[in-house]
């Protein structure tokens, strides 16, 4: 069975779009077993329950954790917190360090190397940029501060060392992987037609880079280039 990390981010997307069985589909059809930290639980379960708005996504969430879709384990501690310092320490701003992720997010890489993936399921976009394009998104912060960032090159390069073939899937990728798999099918078969699951992809794409996945309207034309 492959093991596949999964944040806070993908479930929330996932959640938001009612696609959380496509993870259930997965697991029974794809051999593929989603593994969160107890951090990651806590945020989109046991914080969700408590707030009324988001607490029929946090059943939902919740339902996956119960039937085994998804299951808990510990992750590295020392090695997070050592990522996490050297993370918030690549990027300056006015000679301070910019604080960019938090915790969780960086408690993911120990845990996919624990697991012998070195995969994540991650839509968050800086986490995302931050393993595969370090220097696309310092643009990403000029544009949103409106100012120069550094990079620290020494604390980059640890950054790296310390991540190392650990790599991000986005819940995007989940939808073209079912699709490809026929896991969809099921989905629209009262009403099937080439043009319906077009349909189905297409919105379901939109609906999760809408809900936070971190794929562009050109990133969408690709998927359905490739899948149709």
């Amino acid at each position: 069975m492959r093991h596949l990390v999964v944040d806070s981010s993908s479930l929330i997307s996932l959640s938001s779009n009612c696609l959380l069985w496509l993870l259930d589909k997965l697991r029974a059809d794809a051999d593929l077993q989603l593994v969160a930290t107890p951090e990651v639980r806590a945020e989109v379960v046991d914080k969700a329950l408590k707030i009324e708005r988001f607490r029929l996504g946090g059943v939902r969430v919740l339902k996956r954790f119960c039937n085994g879709t998804i299951v808990i384990d510990e992750t590295d501690p020392v090695k997070t917190n050592k990522i996490l310092r050297t993370a918030n320490s690549v990027y300056k701003v006015k000679g301070r360090s910019y604080k960019i992720v938090h915790k969780a997010e960086m408690g993911l890489v120990p845990l996919a190397e624990k697991k012998g993936t070195g995969l994540m399921l991650v839509d968050e976009r800086i986490v995302d940029k931050l393993i595969n394009n370090p220097l696309g998104l310092k643009k990403v912060f000029e544009r949103r501060l409106h100012m120069k960032v550094e990079i620290d090159k020494s604390k980059l390069k640890e950054l790296k060392s310390l991540i190392g073939d650990v790599n991000t899937v986005k819940s995007s990728d989940l939808v073209a992987i079912a699709y490809e798999k026929g896991l969809l099918k099921e989905y629209v078969r009262e009403c099937a037609s080439k043009k319906t699951m077009k349909d189905l992809v297409s919105g379901s794409l939109w609906g999760l880079k809408k809900s936070g996945c971190s794929i562009s309207t050109n990133d969408i034309k690709e998927y359905n280039k490739l899948l149709f």
